[in-house]
């Protein structure tokens, strides 16, 4: 929500950007120096003719994490832009909210700390639209780059555990060269601490860890973990208590695999997800919004309800709310379709069926990055990214405490 005016005035999104472009700019050139002098320290030791099979397979293993840093810094990189443009955006949304303030008060009119409009004149009902319509673009610009912030730190974090240097002994090539290379352990470079981005955010302190000097090894990768195990039909009739034994066996392998595509992994992501399609479809009861076409030309274009990316007459009934959490519009069926690979611009009806409708619900999930706020705990941002507002949002709740219960 867009705080009052005394505190909007005090924002410092832009500077914030500013920083965080610095920040990680300077991070990914420490990681980028260091991984290019290891390997081209290693290169001079073959230039001074190292042989044997034991130096190849260092100067192989130096030269997969070379590209794999580069990657991991083009990654670095991309993640920074977009959670820098953000606050930009939030930045110039603001200014033109604090812009259009000043306008309304030069026309004599009194704008109050919650954005309320007053004036005896009648130009306070225009104003008090234009601001309450600006206020409104605060509020979707501040919930844009929340959840931009939020996915940089999910997936900064993820980067560093995913490449953070291992605890294994270093292993030396030959004894007689051993003392050509230093096998002291990499340190990770020092993070900034965490800072008050303006607005309301925080970004958490973000630890990018060189790989290089680790990759040094001739000791094997560490194995992977085994994937979580997915829920049974126990559990999830006891998430969503009206939900029969029956139906909750019939649905669960293409729930399952449709979290495992969505990479709904952890107990507080499954939670979070089983708690909006529980409330959304009604424990599984209803995959298509109820009404006759009459209540969904309500939808067509031109009308007051229209929904997304309908062009068509009759696109309203054509393409209602489908699946668990209710795809609505041609072009929401559109996208889905192309990341699903199915037509469900020409086939709409797919999208009712059960194992297509979950499929929708992890693309919509993961397309929203809804992942990183059930990650943060922030159950009412979840919801507003599914809702696009808090509508039921105790009844949410409820579904999602009792999962967070039974799922650990």
């Amino acid at each position: 929500m867009t705080p009052p005016r005394s505190v909007l005035v005090t924002w410092r999104a832009l500077e914030a950007a500013d920083r965080m472009r610095a920040e990680f700019g300077r991070h990914i050139a420490d990681l980028e120096t260091l991984s290019a002098a290891v390997r081209r320290e290693c290169h001079r030791l073959d230039g001074d003719g190292w042989q044997g099979v034991a130096f190849e397979a260092v100067l192989a293993s130096v030269e997969a994490a070379h590209r794999h840093d580069r990657m991991l810094c083009d990654h670095a990189e991309g993640l920074c832009a977009a959670g820098a443009q953000a606050l930009s955006d939030l930045h110039y949304t603001a200014m033109a909210l604090l812009d259009y303030v000043a306008d309304a008060e030069a026309a004599g009119c009194t704008v109050a700390d919650d954005w309320t409009v007053t004036s005896g004149s009648a130009a306070a009902a225009e104003w008090s639209e234009v601001i309450a319509e600006a206020v409104a673009s605060v509020d979707r610009a501040e919930e844009r780059g929340r959840q931009a912030i939020l996915a940089v730190e999910h997936e900064m974090r993820h980067l560093a555990a995913a490449t953070a240097p291992a605890a294994a002994t270093q292993t030396r090539p030959a004894a007689n060269s051993a003392a050509a290379v230093d096998s002291t352990p990499a340190q990770p470079v020092p993070s900034p601490e965490a800072d008050d981005f303006g607005g309301g955010f925080r970004v958490a302190n973000i630890a990018v860890e060189n790989t290089a000097l680790a990759a040094v090894s001739t000791q094997p990768p560490a194995q992977q973990p085994a994937p979580p195990p997915g829920i049974t039909a126990e559990q999830l009739t006891a998430i969503m208590p009206n939900l029969p034994m029956d139906r909750a066996q019939q649905y669960l392998p293409a729930l399952d695999a449709a979290m495992r595509e969505g990479d709904i992994s952890t107990s507080a992501r499954r939670a979070a997800f089983l708690a909006q399609l529980a409330h959304e479809s009604c424990e599984f009861r209803y995959f298509e919004e109820l009404g006759d076409d009459a209540y969904f030309h309500q939808y067509d274009p031109g009308q007051p309800n229209t929904a997304a990316g309908n062009t068509q007459p009759g696109d309203g009934p054509r393409y209602h709310g489908r699946g668990p959490i209710q795809l609505t519009g041609r072009a929401n069926y559109r996208a889905a379709g192309q990341a699903l690979g199915l037509d469900l611009e020409g086939n709409p009806e797919q999208a009712a069926a059960p194992d297509v409708g979950f499929r929708i619900a992890q693309w919509y999930w993961t397309s929203r990055n809804i992942n990183a706020l059930a990650d943060a705990g922030d159950f009412a941002a979840v919801t507003r990214a599914v809702n696009g507002g808090y509508n039921g949002l105790q009844a949410r709740e409820t579904y999602y405490r009792r999962a967070l219960e039974v799922l650990g």
